[in-house]
């Protein structure tokens, strides 16, 4: 009685095909993550005087407390009741 020889079954090179797509290959360290997001900071917006009022607006921007927007143009604003 001759033993029949098995070969050794080959491993897929990856699993199934929704677990290997989904998973990163390793894990990120909290240093690497970190340092990856040092460049995701919110900076703060640039805010210049208004020269009619003086109130902080945005430049090329209207006015919310006067409306003026340049030499040349002046927006209407809503004024409140009291």
């Amino acid at each position: 009685m001759t033993a029949v020889r098995k070969e050794p079954q080959k491993r897929p090179r990856y699993k199934s095909l929704p677990e290997r797509d989904m998973l990163p290959a390793r894990k990120v360290s909290k240093a690497r993550k970190r340092k990856r997001r040092a460049h995701h900071a919110l900076s703060r917006p640039n805010l210049v005087a208004c020269p009619k009022c003086g109130v902080a607006k945005l430049p090329h921007a209207s006015c919310e407390n006067c409306g003026y927007v340049s030499g040349k143009v002046a927006l209407a604003t809503k004024e409140e009741e009291s």
